[in-house]
């Protein structure tokens, strides 16, 4: 058994309802979430504009997708970093 776990959680935008985007945390390592920002991947929350999140427009299509997208790597700097 892996000592590494990934989850996927669907949230929806409080300032825009009917609005989801995918968060991912993978155990051990909780105090890390990543978002899904489409062509960019999953990216890590600190230093992320809005404008990079990927929306999905129903819960069914964001579940749909995290379940394609968990097996994919994660990324450890945005592309809004300055270093």
């Amino acid at each position: 058994m892996s000592s590494k776990l990934s989850t996927v959680t669907v949230a929806e935008l409080r300032s825009a309802p009917g609005s989801f985007i995918l968060l991912r945390a993978d155990f051990p390592d909780l105090d890390t979430y990543y978002i899904w920002c489409g062509q960019h991947g999953w990216l890590p929350d600190s230093n992320l504009t809005k404008t990079l999140r990927h929306v999905f427009h129903s819960i069914e299509e964001a579940e749909i997708a995290g379940d394609d997208l968990i097996t994919l790597p994660l990324q450890e700097k945005s592309p809004c970093s300055r270093n």
